[in-house]
């Protein structure tokens, strides 16, 4: 950079080359000569000779110190110091790579070597063979279907279909009550000699640490009236008409099915309507 393109650091103003000088020193600021304290002659002194070398009063001080000369010197060294370094590092990679390039050019020319004749692909192109595969039917539910025909010459025994029940929906009871309590309540109830019930919580759960459970309850279809009415069940008992809305798993959990005649037995025989418990 010339001196016409720097500033004076006394005096801030723009410099040029007849005017000015450059510290050699660690700065390499521009100073004017009037503001640097030189002559015109000092300048003219310096180009005869290129061992003159001209330093600001800052970079002048410093060079005094031994200190700061040491530490230029431990710097210098520092510096030779790592690019040793660094070319013995690029030495060995170099060494490296070409180690490894021989390597991989065995393994090429054993690759080759070892490679059977290439096959003799036909011009014409090649026709798909259609494939018996039977096509993947998902979410396909067929309904069963039932035989009429009498048998004649040897009667094949079967099973009989399963008994249609009206399923009713019984909440809010402790985790202690078990299905055989709520079989026997039902049949005090209802008044029937029978009942299907069914604990209304998943495999994984710990009944003790439930609030409280549920249970579903099978009776005879007639009985549906009377098994939605408030006075067969006892008070606090909270009861409607279970639904199966066929989910995956094995036992569905009506707590989750929006409530449609849901109704809670109160002494008296009151109904009142109650919320989901879950």
């Amino acid at each position: 950079m010339s001196s016409n393109e720097m500033a004076c650091d006394k005096c801030a103003k723009p410099t040029s080359n007849t005017d000015s000088i450059i510290c050699q020193g660690l700065c390499s600021l521009a100073f004017h000569l009037k503001c640097a304290g030189l002559l015109s002659s000092h300048l003219k002194s310096k180009a005869d000779n290129r061992n003159l070398l001209w330093v600001c009063d800052e970079c002048c001080e410093l060079l005094k110190h031994s200190f700061f000369r040491r530490s230029l010197a431990c710097y210098e060294l520092l510096i030779a110091d790592l690019r040793k370094s660094q070319a013995s590092l690029v030495s060995e990679l170099k060494l490296e790579l070409a180690a490894t390039n021989s390597k991989l050019d065995k393994c090429l020319k054993a690759l080759t070597n070892n490679n059977p004749a290439p096959r003799i692909t036909s011009p014409w192109p090649s026709v798909p063979t259609p494939t018996n595969k039977r096509r993947r039917v998902e979410n396909l539910t067929l309904a069963p279907c039932v035989g009429t025909k009498k048998a004649t010459v040897k009667t094949i025994a079967t099973v009989a279909p399963p008994e249609k029940k009206f399923w009713v929906y019984l909440a809010r009871l402790q985790n202690n009550v078990t299905a055989k309590d709520i079989e026997e309540l039902a049949m005090e109830c209802l008044q029937c000699d029978s009942a299907e019930v069914h604990l209304l919580v998943r495999k994984d759960v710990n009944v003790s640490t439930l609030r409280s459970i549920s249970f579903k309850v099978g009776v005879d279809p007639e009985l549906k009236d009377a098994a939605l009415s408030p006075r067969t069940w006892p008070a606090g008992v909270l009861f409607r008409e279970f639904e199966d809305m066929g989910t995956k798993n094995s036992i569905t959990p009506a707590v989750t099915l929006p409530p449609r005649s849901s109704m809670r037995s109160t002494p008296g025989g009151s109904t009142t309507p109650v919320t989901p418990l879950h």
